[in-house]
């Protein structure tokens, strides 16, 4: 370049070279701007083509055909006979499945009546509890007014009174069955005396046509209680199910270990994993309207019930068990909502909490057992406030220790 340089500054005469630069940028200029109209051009081209002959002008509509085109007429599915007999052949199921759903549910639904009758006369003997909450009203004014009419004296009347309790008693105890031995399909071991006890306490509730929660303080054995309860029933009134038992996921596994080690003899099913899963548990092992059923015991977590609600609904259930009941304490929601949802014949709560934080918590899951008596929270915290305020006054008044 410095070469170039040196003998372009030793030229004596540049006018040639630089006459020939100006000639070419000449050119180049005007080859330059004819590319830039024809440019230009082909661009004013194509906007008028858009806008169908330039601004001011209507495009050109559209001929329009004289007739409209005829629609296609579809054809109606040809079905072979194979075809048409599988089509059939679903359709029937499909049929003889609702009508069984349906059969469940009334008869759920008697059983349901039965429970209710069994459970007002129970209640009713229990006036003076459940009256403060419309169960035992009829019973409350019917015992008012059968005191208006007996004998002034205290002595004959407290001697009726005591003979009514006995009667009463009595006539309790033969109408209840009472164990004094665990039940013969109960096989991994020997229940011990308080939870042979919870069983007949279970029992008692069931003959009764009452819900009840199995509050045992951890480790006692709650879970073999819950066990020995579904064998009573499988072997003393011949109820083999289904059962529906909700529980954590943490102890999904225990449970059903415990069903294989206590009593072998009900067949326990695992109701989790994926979608994919869990669809075809519910068309293959679950199947709601099933002639015959594979299972005897359903054993699911809080999470799928919430998933595969609409599925379990279809089911006529006879027991269902919640463990770790304070999960519904919170009665609006999703969970307690989904296990409101289900029909069943007997419900239980497990666990070692009933209370915890305030009383309507408690009335929560006294709603779900027993949604006819425990009908208002408002009525429950009205009746319950006295008490509270009674128990805190006492403490406040309590000395305290020097």
């Amino acid at each position: 370049m410095q070469e170039i340089s040196a003998r372009w500054k030793a030229l004596t005469d540049k006018s040639p070279y630089e006459a020939q630069a100006a000639a070419d940028k000449q050119r180049y200029d005007e080859a330059s701007a004819a590319r830039d109209a024809q440019v230009l051009a082909e661009q004013e081209a194509k906007r008028k083509a858009r806008e169908g002959g330039g601004r001011g002008t209507k495009r050109a509509a559209a001929p329009v055909s004289e007739a409209p085109k005829p629609k296609k007429e579809r054809k109606p599915r040809v079905l072979s006979e194979k075809q048409q007999a599988e089509r059939s052949a679903k359709q029937s199921e499909r049929s003889a499945r609702e009508s069984r759903m349906d059969a469940e549910r009334e008869a759920l639904d008697g059983r349901l009546a039965d429970a209710a009758q069994a459970r007002l006369k129970f209640l009713l003997s229990q006036s003076d509890i459940f009256g403060h909450f419309g169960a035992g009203a009829t019973a409350a004014a019917a015992s008012k007014k059968k005191e208006t009419q007996e004998v002034k004296s205290p002595v004959k009347r407290r001697a009726r009174t005591l003979e009514e309790d006995d009667l009463e008693t009595k006539e309790e105890e033969e109408a209840t069955t009472r164990l004094s031995r665990q039940p013969s399909n109960i096989k991994g071991g020997q229940m011990r005396p308080y939870q042979l006890e919870g069983l007949n306490w279970m029992i008692r509730l069931y003959d009764h046509g009452m819900n009840g929660i199995l509050a045992d303080e951890m480790g006692l054995g709650k879970t073999l209680q819950c066990i020995s309860m579904l064998a009573w029933l499988r072997e003393g009134r011949k109820i083999e199910g289904p059962h529906l038992i909700l529980v954590p996921k943490s102890t999904l596994g225990n449970w059903m270990n415990e069903f294989a080690r206590w009593c072998p003899e009900i067949r326990a099913v695992r109701f989790h994993g994926p979608k994919p899963d869990r669809a075809a548990f519910v068309r293959d092992v679950l199947k709601p309207g099933a002639s015959r059923r594979d299972y005897d015991v359903v054993v699911t977590t809080y999470e799928v019930a919430n998933a595969e609600q609409k599925s379990l609904e279809k089911v006529s259930w006879r027991f269902v068990v919640i463990d770790e009941a304070h999960r519904i304490k919170n009665e609006a929601s999703l969970f307690a909502r989904t296990a409101r949802s289900l029909r069943a014949e007997r419900r239980l709560l497990v666990t070692g909490t009933p209370l915890q934080n305030n009383l309507h918590e408690l009335w929560a899951l006294l709603n779900f057992l027993l949604p006819d008596v425990f009908a208002s929270s408002d009525q429950f915290d009205e009746w319950c406030a006295p008490v509270s305020f009674r128990i805190g006054a006492t403490s406040r008044e309590r000395p305290e220790h020097q």
